[in-house]
């Protein structure tokens, strides 16, 4: 097998301790496993945590910076400069003259094989084509922007959301226009990518970390983790409390629900806070520490245009899910989830929470799901496919 030359260009850092950054955390140790060779461009956003990666054959070149991740409408009327350009809001926030020029040194001076463009803001770097060129799509940005101006109440933001929408499209047919491939996140947007692009398409297997499989019969509690400034986790916990948590909490009083998660602001723990039996334990560095105490883990997520990675971390633990059915889009199996109703979500918790039996087969399931479709078996197969090897 040919040892590659790789270059990553990443939104963030890759900590493995987000959704999207554990895809590329976990793929880049994939390359490094086959004695390929990486180089890595990012940023660090200084109020993350920074799980630091090493190994042979890697370098990663990091700048730190402040960015702006928790959604704010009246921080965007401060930067109105960022509102007036053809460059999508989430993009041009995330653009870093140093990214630029190291790029532009590092393609000059060393010969890669491929470059990766990691997550939606990186393609912006892509100013010609090149044949080495490959998108790595983490998250359908476009859609996820119009299906957030469907959802908004507020005018504003709504009127926001959907120039914002229109203005990824066109970022994607002209950036999309120098790319050879693109590794899309589903068929969903597989098929919306090609109306935009004559690009190679492939659909990449979202990887998570192998995990001993951590649950218990004696297990009692249930366990939300993600990222707690992206809109769709505030909005969907907000959405599970209000409406769901009152009557599993009535049923089972003794059970809490642990959070947990990086970046919350002091007036949602505030809010997680008044509710009875719920815990916020913000960012946990060992997971298993939390999820051994679970009974099950859930993603009440009402706004998705990816894989919920948080789902696949849940499940690679052993976890059984309860989620939303839009929660699972993007799935490629639902082995280890109970895909719910938004009417029926909080009925199915109590009744999974109710049934230790039905627990330990989704438990079983779910550790096969993972290594069957979300490992690095999984990635050999779609590697030979995209001809990166053969």
């Amino acid at each position: 097998m040919k040892k590659y030359n790789i270059l990553i260009i990443s939104q963030l850092y890759p900590s493995g301790l987000t959704g999207t950054s554990v895809k590329t955390r976990e793929t880049i140790g994939y390359f490094l496993s086959r004695d390929f060779f990486i180089d890595v461009l990012c940023i660090h956003h200084k109020k993350m945590e920074k799980r630091e990666l090493t190994g042979n054959n890697l370098q990663i070149f990091t700048v730190e910076r402040n960015v702006v991740s928790k959604f704010s409408f009246f921080y965007m009327l401060r930067v109105f400069h960022l509102l007036i350009t053809f460059m999508p809001f989430r993009v041009k926030k995330m653009f870093d003259k140093k990214i630029a020029m190291l790029f532009e040194v590092l393609d000059n001076n060393k010969q890669y094989d491929f470059v990766l463009f990691d997550g939606f803001s990186t393609l912006q770097y892509a100013k010609h084509y090149d044949d080495r060129y490959i998108y790595v799509d983490d998250e359908d940005i476009t859609d996820l922007l119009l299906k957030r101006c469907k959802e908004a109440d507020n005018l504003l933001l709504k009127a926001f959301f959907y120039l914002e929408f229109l203005r990824c499209r066109k970022y994607e047919k002209k950036y999309l226009s120098n790319i050879s491939q693109v590794w899309a996140i589903s068929e969903k947007t597989e098929a919306r990518l090609k109306t935009l692009s004559d690009a190679q398409m492939f659909i990449m297997p979202t990887l998570v970390p192998a995990q001993k499989n951590i649950y218990s019969p004696s297990s009692n509690h249930i366990v939300f983790s993600g990222l707690l400034s992206w809109l769709e986790n505030i909005q969907g916990l907000r959405w599970f409390l209000d409406h769901h948590w009152p009557a599993i909490h009535k049923r089972f009083p003794k059970i809490k629900l642990i959070v947990t998660g990086q970046m919350a602001s002091q007036e949602f723990v505030s809010y997680l806070e008044q509710f009875p039996g719920v815990v916020y334990k913000g960012f946990v560095d060992n997971l298993s520490e939390v999820y051994r105490t679970c009974a099950l883990a859930i993603a009440p997520i009402r706004i998705n245009s990816g894989i919920k990675v948080k789902i696949l971390t849940y499940l690679s633990f052993g976890l059984p899910v309860v989620s939303t059915d839009t929660a699972t889009w993007g799935l490629s199996s639902l082995d280890g989830v109970v895909a719910s109703s938004d009417d029926e979500f909080g009925k199915n918790v109590i009744q999974l929470l109710s049934d230790k039996r039905k627990q330990q087969d989704l438990s079983r399931a779910a550790v096969n799901n993972i290594g069957k479709n979300h490992s690095w078996n999984a990635l050999d197969k779609f590697m030979k496919k995209t001809g990166v090897y053969k």
